[in-house]
């Protein structure tokens, strides 16, 4: 609702008694547009609401009047849409917004460095190409969460010192605080430090306010308690605060170049005297009769907000006036509905072909992580597609197509397909390599594939658990499907799997079932699909990449399409292996390989990079710091030996004869406590015995 118009005379003292802040620039007055860039971290990104505080800030400057701005960035688009207040509105969604980024290059982070929001300005010569007439700053946060307190001053001063440069002569910067953490999710006990760090973003913006740097305090609307999300990212509350405050805070600058720039807008001043009386409903009646067309008088008088100037707005002027009503009615929001080509796209396929696709869907699931990367990949960003599994998957009978399929269909700007598959793995031994083989390539979107090789035992159960998990915790938070193939045999993982996509409402996309009811029908015999027992041939390997394709396409449909996705507190089978990281024992406290001889690891070192065999009774020895260790290693129907894992004194034997096992790799779990602490390790053995991996459960 409209401020009540008695108020106005105060806040126009209020904002008398203010520093000016700059003029706007003449060259946007020029091409009639004033460049906005949202500048900064993941929470100028939006992270946790999409659009952020950009899509309110946008709405509430249209509703001011300000029809002449643009919003600029190498990130987003044009043309966004999101719902407020029950309707959908449309926004500028370009902008310069970056999860994880910090002031400057750092080390740190997931993955031992954290990007700079300075160093991304320069790779792209971003400032210069864009020339934004304001800069909305907001950075530190990561600085902060990451323990880089010491020299963000520093830092803050080198990025200005960019931006300075490097913008148009008369742009104005807006250096903002950043808000506390949350206890909660991904917050910390930080809240000290940032109070550092925000009185020193209020020193700098003051040594810099001779050249167009302006102080701004996000902080002081922003309630850690009920206005976050996740303990870090605004809720969508919050954020919408943070739009009305940049909104207040531009004010001044967007009006900068009007006949009344002294004067704050008010709805029903006509005469900008900063206060609502007789005369200027006198005037609203003048300009009604004589058709005016000047811009400031059609933004003072158009009290209902449809854009025209008549005798309604007349009306409402006079029932304030004369008390029947104290504030002026909200504006119409015109809604421009989004346009989703997915929603008309008509499928090609046959009858009988079409109900196989549909029959191999499972569960659609939240598609919510999937259409979000999807979307971001049609808009150009780069999209990277996952896949963890076995030796299907290794072969690239369905990968190939459905990469193809996926590259040429979303993917507008670059692509890039991670095929971590195995022969012969399980999602014991996934899990222990998910961190090098796919987690280090910042995955989009992620195929799990290991129902051949996965058996009933509980180990099996809670790897496959928590390597999804895992990949649902990360930070670039990637899209995870389920993918159930089947033997000749009939046989599936399928019952053990369903129960854990369920619990995570994930896709899950079944071959089991649509293979299944299609061999029973007749549509397809055992020879349409299989190579072997086990293995598609390439026909059969296209049948799964157009029932993948096929589940994208109905994922991107508005009906299908999730608003939000949580991840689930509760488990199914358990996931307390999530955090297992692959090690070298080499690169541990206190190693000694005993009689172990080192080697080049499995089939060329590319998926498991290192072996140790074993040579003699002395035991390999080290040090550790976690919950427990998996034990990688060679693994064979017959005529392999066994080892003896000694952790904390005591012993599990692991052998290498392993039932439906051909000589590549198997894993077992070596120890495992429920508290982290040293782990003193000892593993010793007899006969042939190869180890091509350890897992540390940290």
């Amino acid at each position: 609702m409209k401020f009540k118009g008695k108020l106005f005379s105060v806040m126009s003292a209020i904002t008398l008694a203010l520093p000016a802040l700059p003029a706007a620039p003449a060259d946007a007055a020029a091409d009639g547009k004033i460049r906005i860039m949202p500048l900064g971290d993941s929470i100028t990104f939006g992270m946790a609401d999409d659009g952020g505080y950009r899509k309110y800030l946008w709405h509430f400057l249209k509703q001011n009047g300000h029809d002449n701005i643009d919003f600029v960035g190498p990130e987003g688009s044009e043309g966004a849409t999101f719902t407020y207040q029950g309707q959908q509105v449309q926004y500028d969604d370009n902008h310069a917004g970056y999860s994880g980024y910090t002031i400057t290059d750092l080390p740190g982070g997931w993955f031992g460095q954290l990007n700079g929001i300075l160093e991304k300005m320069q790779s792209g010569d971003y400032i210069t190409k864009y020339a934004p007439d304001i800069i909305l700053l907001q950075i530190g946060t990561n600085d902060v969460s990451n323990g880089h307190l010491d020299g963000s001053e520093e830092r803050l001063h080198t990025l200005l010192d960019y931006l300075i440069e490097k913008k148009p002569a008369d742009g104005t910067i807006f250096l903002t605080t950043i808000p506390d953490l949350g206890n909660t999710g991904w917050g910390g006990n930080q809240n000290q430090n940032i109070a550092a760090y925000n009185q020193i973003v209020e020193k700098v913006a003051g040594d810099y306010s001779n050249k167009n740097v302006v102080f701004a305090d996000i902080h002081s609307v922003i309630n850690a308690d009920s206005d976050l999300a996740d303990g870090v990212h605004p809720n969508a509350g919050g954020y919408e605060k943070m739009g009305k405050y940049w909104a207040e805070q531009l004010e001044s600058y967007l009006s900068g170049g009007s006949q009344h720039q002294d004067v704050p807008f008010i709805l029903g001043d006509l005469d900008a005297s900063g206060g609502i009386d007789a005369r200027d409903l006198s005037l609203l009646k003048q300009g009604i009769l004589a058709g005016s067309t000047d811009a400031d008088f059609i933004k003072r008088a158009d009290i209902d907000g449809n854009t025209k100037i008549e005798a309604a707005d007349a009306a409402y002027l006079r029932d304030f006036l004369m008390g029947k009503i104290t504030e002026f009615p909200d504006p119409p929001i015109i809604i421009k509905p989004e346009k989703n080509e997915w929603d008309d796209y008509q499928e090609t396929a046959d009858a009988r072909a079409l109900q196989f696709y549909k029959d191999s869907i499972y569960r659609m699931g939240n598609t919510y992580r999937l259409t979000q990367k999807l979307r971001a990949a049609e808009k150009g960003e780069k999209l990277t597609l996952a896949y963890l599994g076995g030796s299907i998957t290794e072969m690239g009978k369905y990968t190939t197509p459905f990469s193809a399929y996926v590259k040429q269909t979303f993917a507008k700007g670059g692509f890039t397909e991670v095929n971590a598959g195995l022969s012969g793995t399980s999602s014991v031994v996934g899990l222990v390599r998910s961190e090098p083989n796919v987690v280090a390539k910042n995955p989009d979107i992620v195929f799990i594939e290991f129902s051949v090789n996965d058996h009933e035992d509980i180990m099996y159960k809670k790897c496959f658990e928590s390597v999804i998990k895992k990949f649902l915790d990360l930070p670039n938070e990637p899209a995870v499907i389920i993918l159930i193939q089947r033997a000749k045999s009939g046989f599936s993982s399928q019952a053990q799997m369903v129960p854990v996509g369920e619990n995570f409402d994930l896709p899950t996309i079944s071959m089991d079932n649509a293979l299944t009811k299609a061999f029973n029908s007749g549509y397809l015999t055992l020879n349409d699909y299989f190579t072997d027992d086990y293995h598609p041939h390439d026909k059969g390997g296209k049948l799964v990449s157009d029932c993948l394709s096929y589940y994208f396409r109905q994922a991107m449909r508005t009906e299908n399409r999730s608003d939000s996705y949580t991840v689930p507190s509760k488990t199914v089978y358990g996931t307390e292996y999530e955090n297992c990281t692959y090690i070298n024992p080499k690169d541990m406290t206190g190693f000694n390989a005993g009689s172990w001889s080192a080697g080049g690891g499995y089939n060329g070192g590319s998926i498991l990079p290192y072996s140790y065999n074993l040579n003699g009774g002395s035991p390999m020895t080290f040090k550790a710091s976690g919950k427990g260790l998996i034990i990688v290693f060679k693994a064979n129907s017959s005529g392999m030996g066994s080892i003896n894992v000694t952790v904390n004194g005591k012993t599990t034997v692991v052998s290498g004869n392993k039932q439906y096992c051909w000589g590549g790799p198997d894993a077992e779990l070596g120890y495992y406590q429920d508290a982290s602490g040293e782990l003193d390790v000892s593993i010793s053995g007899s006969g042939q015995f190869t180890i091509w991996g350890i897992g540390l459960i940290r």
